[in-house]
């Protein structure tokens, strides 16, 4: 079965968050007082290991995939998943 799931992820950094094999990353955005990372997955695939970055401006980006940008308050921040 399929389904959309979130997982919450931290604000700052880079972080291993664990997904099921397979899920779709759709979109980040703060719910609340946290943030949340939305994403497609198969609800009967095995986990694995995920590799997430959170930037802000002017910071050197590494190799990775753009998965959006979380603008909080004042703040604004750019979050990629990352190779491990």
């Amino acid at each position: 079965m399929r389904a959309i799931w979130r997982k919450e992820i931290k604000t700052t950094g880079r972080q291993v968050v664990s997904l099921p094999v397979g899920a779709k990353i759709l979109n980040v955005q703060v719910l609340e007082d946290s943030w949340g990372l939305w994403y497609l997955c198969n609800t009967k695939a095995p986990f694995e290991d995920r590799y997430i970055a959170v930037y802000t401006a002017g910071q050197e980006v590494g190799n990775g995939t753009y998965i959006g940008t979380i603008q909080d308050g004042p703040l604004v921040f750019h979050v990629f998943e990352e190779d491990s």
